[in-house]
């Protein structure tokens, strides 16, 4: 068993992926699995997540028809095998310390959820890129019973990728098949 295991759901992403799946492996924590599921890619990303499966036994390759990454993202839950579940996008990439922190803080605290601030890098249109910190708006030690208030998986900053999750606290919950789900990619989909 994997102290933690990093779902990564992927779609025609052959310009990021390599880039997620080596932040994953630069991690100094070393007892990890990482589980690419490809929903449905029709460009190159199947051959590179199989390339790195191929290369690494802590990494699992899993297509699936394309439906969305909600549903990528249970695929991933339901071949976990972890204590922890992270969750990453495949066109975001983690610092080389990102899960032996999110690790020890949740042992030390015994907490079923980490939130954590993250940095979000935009390219404008002029082609120049900036970088902001964004920060949890709430301030919590420990939740002790997250089944009593699952909206806290989905309706903080609209997104599961910037939480370390107990897997245990997530039997039984399955994410709704949206498309996406950063805010720009919303408000994009809404003009």
């Amino acid at each position: 068993m994997a102290k933690c295991s990093v779902i990564v759901p992927a779609y025609n992403v052959e310009n990021y992926i390599e880039r997620c799946i080596q932040s994953v492996l630069k991690q100094k924590f070393w007892d990890w699995e990482l589980i690419l599921v490809d929903d449905g890619s029709t460009d190159g990303t199947p051959d590179i997540c199989k390339k790195y499966a191929e290369h690494d036994r802590r990494i699992q390759y899993q297509y699936q028809a394309n439906q969305g990454q909600g549903i990528a993202r249970n695929t991933g839950v339901s071949m976990a095998d972890g204590k922890y579940i992270f969750f990453l996008d495949a066109d975001d990439w983690i610092r080389g310390d990102t899960l032996e922190k999110l690790y020890r803080y949740a042992e030390e605290y015994e907490t079923d959820i980490v939130f954590f601030d993250y940095i979000e890098i935009e390219k404008g249109r002029d082609g120049q890129t900036s970088e902001r910190l964004s920060r949890m708006p709430i301030k919590i030690r420990q939740i002790t019973n997250c089944l009593e208030t699952p909206a806290l998986f989905y309706c903080l900053e609209g997104a599961v990728w910037n939480k370390f999750y107990r897997s245990s606290v997530l039997d039984g919950m399955e994410q709704a098949g949206h498309p996406y789900e950063d805010r720009d990619e919303i408000e994009r989909q809404s003009k």
